[in-house]
């Protein structure tokens, strides 16, 4: 019971935070794709990955929800500007690795990694750089530095990655809304209850998102409370 009223009061916070920080902090559900304008590849969750620390790649575009991104709002005085770009698939958002964020860190990988509730760190924070269209440069809030291609490749599966600005093809990005269905998970217990393990190593994260990953990844867990 304890885990429990905390999991419900920390949800009734959340809320009530997000709600109170800016009344323009609401996700429209659009779903997009990203199409790198050098390759003509989309931006893709590498084997459709579930886990923390998945690579990001570009690959040619099939549909797939490991190819589908949403964006969510930050909490930033100037949120309207930097979001959270999640991947419909895993539910993890593009993160520099590492926390890679000084002027050394050019061609640091992307991955994907979990969002921490609504207060993203600035290394899961990105702007669309608006280029005419639906054409953007894709800019971390942390480093300034501009997701590419490496080395301007067309390959399927080469590593995305950040990098100082270049004025390259391998720096833009077409956003394309997409159709998806998004539906509800279905009801499932056993999916947290079957051992002792699984409830001490996740959290009101986790089940908010119906995702375990036993890792317990957002603060607490040292306290042991």
């Amino acid at each position: 019971m304890k885990h429990i009223t905390k999991c419900i009061v920390l949800a009734v916070a959340l809320v009530t935070t997000a709600v109170s920080a800016s009344a323009a902090t609401t996700w429209d559900h659009k779903v997009y794709k990203f199409v790198n304008v050098n390759s003509g590849k989309a931006l893709d969750v590498a084997a459709y990955s579930l886990d923390l620390g998945g690579d990001v790649q570009q690959w040619s575009y099939n549909g797939t929800t490991n190819q589908m991104w949403t964006l969510r709002e930050v909490d930033l005085p100037n949120s309207s500007v930097y979001k959270a770009i999640e991947n419909i698939n895993s539910s993890y958002v593009l993160d520099i690795r590492d926390w890679s964020v000084g002027n050394n860190y050019n061609n640091q990988a992307i991955q994907q990694w979990w969002k921490y509730g609504y207060y993203t760190y600035g290394h899961q924070q990105w702007q669309l750089y608006h280029l005419g269209s639906d054409r953007y440069n894709i800019i971390s809030y942390s480093s300034g530095k501009y997701l590419s291609v490496d080395g301007s490749s067309t390959s399927d599966g080469a590593v995305i990655v950040q990098h100082s600005s270049t004025g390259g093809n391998e720096q833009k990005w077409d956003r394309t809304e997409v159709s998806h269905a998004w539906s509800t998970p279905s009801y499932n217990p056993s999916f947290w209850n079957t051992d002792s393990g699984i409830r001490t190593g996740n959290n009101c994260y986790n089940y908010a998102n119906n995702r375990r990953t036993d890792t317990f990844s957002q603060p607490g867990k040292s306290s042991g409370q």
